[in-house]
């Protein structure tokens, strides 16, 4: 599919500004992304946790908050773009598909249109077992994750999608897709900055700035692993103790 038409690209300085929107504001209910490794391998053009798919994901939730109008107004414009990629990436899906389709999920349950929204969140769930999220990476002897960081990113997109999945639940009152019993990931951990952390934040979020001030006073991911215990006890509650 050929997107010569669309005027925008990864780099010009309107998706750079949606993008550090992005991460400056709502990343911290999106981390399905690991942020220091994606704007690693945003700024290096290439590596395994950056898609220009997963990059207009990002640009469409940024112009949905931002404070200027003229970015907010293009909204439609990315969100129809990413919207396209993905569906043309399902035919050989990698982790950032997978990524793209919480994001957009959200996005478009947050724009009124519940059921598409709900449809791409299904894909990601479904996705999820297809790659094998569900089983622990440290079991895998894939070269794919032998690196402890590549291990610790999958753990992350697991249980970033299994609690959107009880989101989901929740919020539609509809059962949920991923069962803790069918899984055997560990709990998440924060891992090292890369080396070159502060000078992509000082790139791509805000210039002049420490390596943690986008960090809340509870760390981001402390907060994260204790959504992921409230979604388990949601789990239960879905599941077991109000299942009629």
């Amino acid at each position: 599919m050929e997107y010569q038409a669309f005027p925008f690209q990864p780099k010009d300085e309107t998706c750079r500004q949606l993008m550090a929107t992005f991460f400056q504001t709502v990343y911290q209910y999106n981390m399905c992304v690991y942020r220091e490794y994606f704007l690693r391998d945003y700024h290096a053009e290439s590596g395994p946790y950056y898609s220009d798919t997963l990059m207009f994901s990002i640009c469409a939730v940024g112009a949905s908050i931002s404070q200027e109008p003229t970015l907010r107004a293009l909204l439609p414009v990315f969100l129809k773009r990413a919207g396209a990629m993905v569906f043309e990436s399902l035919e050989l899906p990698d982790l950032t598909t997978l990524q793209s389709l919480i994001i957009l999920g959200h996005l478009e349950i947050g724009q009124g249109r519940s059921s598409k929204g709900w449809l791409f969140c299904g894909m990601a769930f479904r996705l999820t077992h297809e790659m094998g999220l569900h089983l622990d990476p440290g079991n895998w002897t894939s070269s794919k994750s032998e690196s402890s960081v590549d291990r610790e990113i999958l753990r992350r997109v697991y249980w970033a999608v299994f609690i959107v999945d009880k989101q989901m639940s929740l919020y539609f009152g509809r059962p949920p897709a991923l069962y803790p019993h069918e899984a055997n990931v560990r709990n998440t951990i924060r891992i090292p900055y890369p080396p070159e952390w502060e000078s992509l934040l000082d790139s791509y979020i805000a210039k002049s700035i420490s390596s943690t001030a986008f960090e809340d006073g509870l760390a981001t991911v402390s907060s994260f692993t204790h959504q992921a215990e409230l979604a388990k006890i949601f789990h239960v509650l879905i599941v077991d103790v109000f299942e009629n």
